[in-house]
């Protein structure tokens, strides 16, 4: 599935009022961040707002960047924030070719749970790191079943 995406437009998930802003603009994509732009203390609670803000711009083009395989908050980011309305995930510092199987896995739960079309969920893996750049190729190669990530 292609997607254009000119503009997109990253704000805070701990912020609603600037979630809302953001929706208000031009931007092609809107992405919530739960990641770096949310302190420790202040994740869980974003969960909820970013739900919320999900719902009343379910029209919009979104995406959500949760954190990291293997972090604390992953499993309370995918339960609290895939939900409809979100087009997909930004997975940050993915290193290895399994790290999208293991996503793959996850993301197909919750679709399972919420009752969302298996596959809807579109992954963007990020590549914050030098090994992940010697893998890269193998990475963004891997499919999946469903077929999720977002390479073009």
């Amino acid at each position: 599935m292609a997607i254009l995406l000119r503009t997109a437009l990253f704000v805070p998930g701990n912020r609603p009022d600037r979630i809302e802003k953001a929706f208000n603009t031009e931007a092609d994509v809107v992405i919530i961040d739960l990641e770096d732009a949310v302190p420790i203390s202040e994740k869980e609670i974003s969960r909820s707002r970013v739900r919320e803000k999900v719902a009343q711009f379910s029209d919009r083009m979104m995406l959500v960047r949760i954190n990291a395989l293997g972090s604390q908050f992953i499993e309370g980011d995918l339960e609290e924030a895939i939900v409809q309305g979100v087009n997909g995930i930004i997975l940050p510092k993915v290193e290895k070719p399994d790290d999208i199987h293991e996503i793959n896995d996850l993301l197909s739960k919750v679709e399972e749970k919420r009752a969302l079309p298996h596959g809807s969920i579109h992954l963007f893996p990020l590549i914050e790191s030098a090994i992940a750049l010697q893998r890269v190729y193998e990475i963004v190669s891997i499919r999946t079943k469903p077929e999720r990530i977002y390479t073009a």
